[in-house]
């Protein structure tokens, strides 16, 4: 749990540093994408996000495909 507890940590941290209404957006915004994520992968648990197996395409799936710069040696 501790790269995913840094993940949210982060920006949370930084909308404390705003005011506390920005605090409740943050949540409210980051459960709203949550929510939308499990119910478009059919998870029922957010552990279930864990064993989607995500779709790529476009220009994301060209980037992660081009070829390398740099050669590991």
């Amino acid at each position: 749990m501790g790269a995913a507890a840094v993940t949210v940590a982060r920006p949370l941290l930084e909308a404390a540093l705003v005011a506390d209404e920005a605090v409740e957006m943050w949540i409210e915004q980051f459960a709203l994408e949550l929510r939308t994520a499990m119910f478009l992968t059919g998870s029922r648990t957010v552990s279930d996000l864990g064993r989607v197996t995500p779709v790529l395409t476009g220009a994301l799936w060209q980037w992660l495909h081009q070829p390398t710069v740099f050669e590991s040696r």
